[in-house]
């Protein structure tokens, strides 16, 4: 996943104003995701970091799930470290979605308790000063940990894309629209990904309403 993000919106010749670039998966840090170059262009104050957070069908033989979303939240907070000279961005964000492996629909023990010792560590770790960030569409949060089921470490939500057919200027609008007040977790989305149809089509890019991108921190907005 490369996020490059914009807002306003590139059909208006604006760049991007934020980015969040991918540094592993799982138990393996790698950059091959991360745009160097789109960082650079926002600066580290406004680059982020996400993790794919496999679930707990991925873990070792003897792993309790919590344990098993230590480890990757331990391996993430390393690579975040080691890549301060371009990631000051301090919203450290989970992608939880079938392709990041191990999740089960209706599995919620498990799941919540894989997610709990993920975001556990990224919101402890180093100075402390970290929120702890889901990417996930509304759906698979409901499938994997249950309508009703509310973090229970504050997450800033980063709502999973669809297409945005009448293109890139339009998408604040269906974010008050469709967005603004949706609920995943008992937090408010804060972060919308989208799919500007009108503008290629084939671009993965992300808008907030949110000043987060602007100080290095979204905090989360509680709906409860």
């Amino acid at each position: 996943m490369d996020l490059a993000s914009e807002t306003p919106f590139p059909c208006a010749g604006d760049g991007p104003n934020f980015y969040i670039g991918r540094l592993g998966k799982g138990l393996s840090a790698n950059m091959d995701y991360f745009n160097v170059n789109t960082a650079k262009a926002v600066g580290k104050a406004h680059t982020f970091a996400v993790w794919v957070l496999e679930g707990p069908g991925s873990r070792p033989s003897g792993d309790d799930p919590e344990y098993w979303g230590f480890l990757q939240g331990n391996t993430f907070m390393s690579a975040w470290s080691e890549n301060q000279d371009l990631v000051g961005g301090q919203t450290l964000f989970a992608d939880i979605e079938p392709g990041s492996g191990g999740w089960t629909l209706g599995n919620y023990d498990e799941n919540t308790a894989t997610l709990f010792g993920f975001l556990n560590v990224v919101t402890s770790g180093n100075s402390g000063n970290q929120t702890g960030g889901v990417y996930i569409s509304q759906d698979y949060w409901n499938g994997y940990f249950g309508s009703n089921y509310v973090s229970q470490i504050p997450i800033v939500v980063w709502a999973a894309g669809s297409n945005c057919p009448d293109g890139c200027v339009a998408a604040a609008d269906e974010f008050n629209a469709s967005y603004a007040n949706m609920v995943i977790g008992g937090y408010y989305v804060s972060i919308w990904q989208y799919y500007p149809t009108a503008c290629g089509g084939n671009r993965d890019l992300d808008i907030t309403p949110h000043a987060g991108y602007q100080t290095s921190k979204w905090e989360p907005l509680p709906a409860i």
